[in-house]
């Protein structure tokens, strides 16, 4: 894969394409990969399709129907685990119980 730089942007294409019409006249090109649906897309600047940059992925978006950021390798681990593709686990964080030679007051200050 090259690196290609095009109107100030660099991108790597993900693969090629060749198209042959019936009169025999062959069209090639580059592909882009999408990192929230894992699909291809031809990045033709000027045909008034959007497409964007997630950041948090650091990869394009094929369109507005992937506007949502779930990496790809997220949605196929939820697939794997019979999850919904846009599942995405709540963290809470909890603290520690105080050690136990640690004495709690009833307003829940520590006291040493």
């Amino acid at each position: 894969m090259s690196v290609t730089e095009k109107k100030g942007q660099l991108r790597r294409e993900a693969g090629w394409y060749e198209i042959t019409d019936p009169d025999g006249k062959t069209v090639r090109g580059r592909t882009y990969f999408c990192v929230h649906c894992g699909g291809h897309f031809i990045g033709a600047p000027g045909t008034g399709t959007l497409r964007g940059f997630c950041q948090n992925c650091n990869g394009y978006v094929c369109g507005i129907q992937c506007a949502a950021c779930q990496y790809y390798e997220r949605g196929l681990d939820n697939q794997e685990a019979g999850r919904d593709w846009y599942f995405k686990p709540t963290v809470v964080l909890v603290s520690a119980a105080p050690p136990a030679s640690t004495k709690v007051s009833a307003g829940g200050v520590l006291l040493a």
